[in-house]
């Protein structure tokens, strides 16, 4: 009893238990929710720290490097008045110059280049430029035109403070500080320049930090030297020499020089926490929604007495508005035995005959609506009529039996073909006074109508000694066509079904034209599918008088000329098939069909023309993206576009009035043009640049073209900006 008691006790109280179970729940979540974010937190400024360090220390390495640059540059020894030429102070150049290996941990190569002379001094020795930087002495470049582009490279430098960074080989790359050793010359006269290895920058990050980074990007004087290219740095707003965004964390050193940036993990610093976070906050959320599901189960367990009783009322009077009445369960209570009292005072005999009657008119009223809908009478209001009845014909296909009987019906055989009805097809019984009796059905698959007559007939047959034929008429698919299938039944020429390679629909009607028009119409031959339409025409108006089978087959006919104009994406307006299908006249109607398949090849044909422009139009836009590659060819653009070549270059001239070789080379040259006038690049660059395997063949093109080589025309255009 003690048990029981504190179950019930429980139970009563278990809503203001959930409560307070749900509150901890909400209080438990927010603590680890601000403790995880408290770590990550003291995780990012603890990285904030680490890169500055990083920062500062990479900005003090490198402004060695800028105070040997400034050193020579302020030093006698390196002048070239003071050299003079003299082997002896070369020599003296060379035991001062070696001083300088010691002061940087990050490099160990570096030079002193003269411009002007040539001289290259390297920390403990004078060689050429060329024999410093060939691959088999320190892997720096890695072929000799690679040579030549840094000497070019070098010589075109301008004074810079700062340094300017050149790429080399093998992660290697130099900072260049321009000199200016003679005083009354203003350009650079020699250059200074540091071998660095981006791993060594790496390895001193670790070193200096304690920490090792696995991805960090590293920009010295916004020139991005190590690790990914993250974004434009002006785009940033630093605070304290610090960003931060959902990707990145950055620090840059105080003098501003140098910036590294390192990567967020995915999931936060610590992401296994945010996972147990979030297994948490799942599982609390999981546990609130199964105590709310538990108030729940008690407060319906506590009203089941009186659900059960309305239930119980409800079914008592299925007709009745309980619900509509009052929602409250109670109130619907009390207004059914308020009912139940009023009937009470009826006698059971006017009852039944109540109900009697109201059956009498359900079936009376459902024989009206199945007649019209045979007759092809079919609106709004029958189909409203047919749902309030529970007729249900919203098969996928159709088909009208036909019953007809020697002796007089029983009304046993209505009653035992409509409860062959189930969820796939449905049985309708119309009873018509020649003692016929007329079955409409309603099926999901076209298969289940030839069942339906062995059904039907044993049905029919089940009646004892009873005389009997069984009529099948033709299966149609919608409801409009329902009239057309009982109609088949009566007339005496039915045309055999046979296979209809075109898909095209029922088979009551000779429609071998039909098929060869629409088979014309997908060849785009005009001239057939009029001669066609002709002979439809002729046939319909000699073998169908009846003015009902003519609309059903001109809706037919209709209807698949709006699914090939689908199919040929040339669609027709909805205006132009309903005028089809209100003709006054079969002569009409066929003047009204011409004009309509005229019109559908009329679209045809101006569909093939824009699609021969644009066609024209993406030939051309892709020889524009590719025309500076070296492989490209009439061939590829062939493969690409699955067209001969000799159309190709059909089309590439609907487009430019020009073959594919004039006007491949009008881009190339014009390419060529703008980096000959605008930039400094040499001509095998230039030649490498818009698509050319070797420079010859550049040369000879592009005198070809203008009537003179690559660097003549340079020099013209030189002296044509000077003038």
């Amino acid at each position: 009893m003690k048990i029981r008691a504190t179950f019930t006790t429980i139970n009563q109280y278990l809503s203001y238990i959930s409560i307070v179970l749900i509150g901890c729940a909400v209080i438990g979540l927010i603590t680890v929710w601000f403790s995880v974010r408290e770590l990550n937190t003291t995780a990012e400024n603890t990285e904030y720290t680490q890169l500055r360090l990083a920062a500062n220390d990479l900005e003090n390495q490198l402004e060695i490097l800028k105070d040997i640059s400034e050193s020579v540059s302020t030093s006698i020894h390196y002048q070239p008045d003071f050299l003079g030429g003299d082997p002896y102070r070369q020599v003296e150049l060379l035991q001062h110059f070696t001083q300088y290996q010691s002061y940087s941990v990050l490099c160990k190569e570096y030079f002193l280049y003269y411009i002007d002379s040539g001289d290259f001094f390297m920390k403990n020795a004078k060689i050429s430029f060329h024999e410093y930087f060939q691959p088999s002495r320190n892997n720096y470049l890695s072929d000799n035109s690679k040579i030549e582009a840094l000497k070019s490279f070098i010589r075109g430098l301008e004074m810079n403070e700062q340094g300017t960074i050149a790429e080399m080989y093998n992660d290697y790359f130099l900072i260049l500080y321009p000199l200016r050793l003679k005083r009354d010359i203003q350009t650079p006269t020699a250059v200074m320049g540091f071998v660095l290895n981006r791993q060594d920058i790496a390895d001193r990050i670790n070193i200096a930090t304690g920490k090792l980074f696995e991805s960090i990007s590293i920009y010295y004087q916004n020139q991005h030297l190590i690790g990914e290219n993250i974004l434009l740095l002006g785009d940033f707003s630093w605070t304290d020499n610090i960003y931060a965004n959902d990707d990145y964390i950055a620090a840059r050193s105080d003098n501003e020089t140098v910036i590294i940036f390192d990567s967020i993990p995915d999931g936060g610093w610590y992401s296994g926490l945010n996972r147990f976070r979030t297994i948490i906050f799942t599982f609390l959320c999981l546990s609130m929604i199964l105590i709310i599901g538990l108030v729940i189960l008690v407060i319906r367990r506590q009203n089941e007495p009186i659900r059960r009783m309305a239930e119980k009322i409800q079914a008592m009077f299925p007709q009745s508005n309980l619900n509509s009445a009052n929602p409250n369960q109670i109130k619907q209570i009390e207004h059914a035995f308020t009912m139940i009292h009023q009937q009470n005072t009826l006698g059971k005999q006017q009852i039944k005959e109540q109900i009697d009657l109201l059956h009498s008119q359900t079936s009376m009223l459902k024989q009206q609506i199945l007649l019209l809908i045979l007759n092809g009478n079919i609106n709004q209001y029958i189909l409203q009529q047919m749902e309030e009845l529970n007729i249900d014909l919203n098969g996928s296909f159709f088909c009208v039996f036909v019953l007809s009987f020697q002796q007089e019906i029983q009304p046993e055989i209505l009653g035992s073909i409509e409860r062959l009805s189930d969820e796939e097809q449905h049985y309708y019984t119309l009873r018509l006074p020649e003692n016929q009796v007329i079955v409409i059905c309603s099926f999901l698959l076209e298969s289940t109508a030839g069942e339906a007559y062995d059904l039907l007939e044993a049905i029919a047959a089940s009646e004892g000694e009873v005389s009997f034929t069984v009529s099948k008429s033709l299966i149609v698919t919608s409801l409009e066509k329902i009239p057309v299938s009982y109609y088949s039944t009566q007339a005496s020429e039915v045309v055999e079904t046979g296979t209809d390679s075109t898909g095209i629909g029922n088979y009551w009607y000779h429609n071998h034209s039909l098929i060869l028009m629409i088979t014309a119409i997908r060849e785009q031959n005009r001239g057939s599918a009029l001669e066609y339409l002709d002979q439809l025409m002729d046939m319909i108006a000699q073998r169908y008088p009846s003015n009902l089978l003519q609309r059903n087959i001109m809706a037919d006919i209709v209807s698949k000329l709006v699914q090939t104009a689908y199919d040929l994406e040339i669609p027709i307006l909805p205006e132009e098939s309903g005028a089809l299908l209100l003709y006054r006249s079969l002569e009409s109607a066929h003047h009204e069909l011409r004009a309509l398949l005229n019109r559908m090849f009329d679209r045809l044909e101006q569909q093939k023309e824009q699609y021969e422009n644009d066609l024209s139009l993406r030939i051309k836009k892709y020889i524009d993206d590719h025309a500076l590659e070296y492989d490209i060819s009439l061939n590829r653009i062939a493969e690409i576009f699955k067209l001969p070549p000799k159309q190709i270059n059909h089309y590439i001239r609907l487009a430019t009035n020009q073959t594919y070789k004039e006007y491949e080379l009008s881009i190339r040259m014009q390419k060529a043009y703008e980096l000959l006038t605008e930039t400094s690049c040499s001509v095998m660059q230039i030649s490498e640049e818009i698509g050319y395997m070797d420079v010859s063949s550049f040369i000879k093109a592009f005198k070809n073209a203008t009537g003179t080589t690559p660097a003549a025309f340079r020099k013209n255009a030189g002296k044509s900006v000077s003038s």
